[in-house]
């Protein structure tokens, strides 16, 4: 059972690891910018920075980058490879800030390390440039105003100067001029407002989960798979499909397995089997002699739990494996509908409309049970004493249960054991036998009835009082 879920396991597991493993591996290249709010405004003008909150400039910069201006800038670095167009290049490039630290990372996507690498360098430096740009723009734009604030500032001095015969306040032109130095020297030095951080490295493998990590969360799941499925099976299918579950469902024991189905076709002598052939009758012999009150066991009845006939063959070896160990053994057969042991001719007694006279004719008054008695080989030094079925009086069942229990103490008085081949224990001719046996040994093929006629057998022993000594499992595997 186990095998099943391992199997769906490394099924799906493998697949995955092929589908993900066979797809177009992508790397990813990371860039880290750093951001400073107004540099120029501080540092040089000293003059307030930006109004606007650190955290609102972050954002507001991770949004710059994934302009077109920027993606076409970034093309033209990379000299249209791999990318056509600045679309197909924002397609690949994802940009995110993080507030904690005030670093905005890009993320380049590429089919090798290095062109993951490339385009993850040339967007961040295609984004810098670009902004040093406007700040430089920036710079020239302030020192131009104030070179304009700066004339008209000299030219007011100088009437304020004649007004005043020659005496007037040049600080506020001498003002003016120091930020107009400080912006030349700012226009020279090209302050940054944003820089690399750290420049994109080589990724060491590709992106996304590991087709290994997929493999092995695709055999969990396929194993999980595997195991609910075989537990719907055994919640709906009511089949027999090992020993263990033989046992449980019957609660008794397998007492002998027998592998070869072949083997159960035909009624050989013990001298023509092999000693592995012969094992499991042997087994079920010694099982039955050495069970709890084997000393009082004279009459034990073997039956189908379905009519396949399988028993027929079973209490015939069994029969055999008794008559050769020196047990005095009668087989009782007693069901019409299958073949005797002694319907090829063998033995002695009377015929009676193609069939031997049996055991109707003696519970009928016809014959005693001396005379349907047949003598068949064991093997080469042994013989089993069996009494057919004799012919069936038209639909009428074998007897009444006091003629049977008086044909069974008859038959005890003269053998050790007595063998009763009954049909299935729910046919009602199988009852009387059934009823006089000390022991019932059930025989199951592997395919046959489900656990409610397996269940429905037992119950008809219980009900009649015999106990269920065990079970043969007949084409069971391991």
């Amino acid at each position: 059972m186990c095998g099943f879920p391992l199997l769906c396991g490394v099924i799906v597991g493998g697949a995955a690891f092929y589908f993900l493993n066979s797809r177009e591996k992508t790397y990813d290249a990371l860039v880290y910018l750093r951001v400073d709010s107004g540099p120029i405004d501080r540092a040089i003008l000293n003059l307030p920075g930006s109004q606007k909150p650190i955290l609102n400039v972050i954002g507001e910069t991770a949004g710059e980058i994934l302009q077109y201006r920027v993606a076409e800038r970034t093309v033209e670095y990379l000299q249209l490879k791999p990318f056509a167009s600045p679309n197909d290049l924002l397609k690949a490039v994802d940009v995110k800030a993080d507030q904690q630290t005030g670093l905005i990372v890009i993320s380049a996507k590429g089919r090798t390390p290095r062109e993951a690498q490339r385009i993850a360098n040339a967007t961040a430096r295609a984004y810098v440039d670009i902004r040093r740009a406007r700040e430089k723009a920036r710079l020239v734009a302030a020192r131009r105003e104030l070179q304009k604030i700066e004339k008209t500032r000299v030219a007011q001095v100088r009437r304020e100067a004649r007004a005043a015969g020659g005496n007037a306040d040049i600080s506020g032109v001498q003002s003016v001029r120091e930020q107009i130095e400080s912006l030349q020297l700012a226009e020279r030095i090209n302050t940054d407002a944003v820089t690399i951080a750290k420049p994109a490295e080589l990724p060491e493998g590709p992106a996304g989960i590991k087709p290994w990590m997929i493999g092995i969360l695709g055999f969990v799941i396929g194993a999980a798979l595997g195991g609910a499925m075989i537990a719907l099976r055994e919640q709906s299918d009511k089949r027999i499909h090992s020993r263990k579950q033989l046992e449980r469902t019957l609660g008794a024991p397998v007492l002998a397995s027998i592998n070869k189905r072949g083997l159960l076709r035909a009624r050989k002598p013990l001298d023509t089997l092999s000693r592995k052939e012969l094992e499991p009758f042997r087994l079920l012999f010694a099982k039955l002699r050495n069970s709890a009150g084997a000393e009082h066991m004279e009459t034990v009845v073997i039956a189908s739990v379905e009519d396949d006939g399988a028993s027929g063959s079973v209490s015939w070896y069994l029969a055999a494996t008794a008559a050769a160990a020196g047990t005095r053994v009668l087989l009782l057969e007693t069901d019409h509908d299958r073949p005797s042991a002694v319907d090829n001719g063998n033995g002695n007694g009377n015929g009676n409309g193609g069939r031997p006279a049996g055991l109707t004719d003696v519970l009928a008054s016809r014959n005693s049970l001396d005379e349907v008695i047949f003598h068949v080989a064991a093997d080469d030094r042994h013989a089993v004493d069996i009494v057919s079925p004799g012919v069936r009086n038209g639909g009428a069942h074998l007897g009444g249960g006091e003629r049977v229990r008086e044909l069974i103490s008859q038959a005890n008085s003269a053998h050790d054991l007595v063998l009763i081949d009954a049909p299935p224990v729910t046919d009602a001719d199988a009852v009387p036998f059934v009823r006089q046996a000390q022991g019932a040994v059930l025989v199951y093929r592997h395919g046959g009835a489900d656990q409610n006629v397996l269940r429905d057998a037992r119950d008809e022993l219980a009900s009649v009082g015999t106990p269920l000594l065990g079970v043969v499992a007949v084409g069971f595997r391991g």
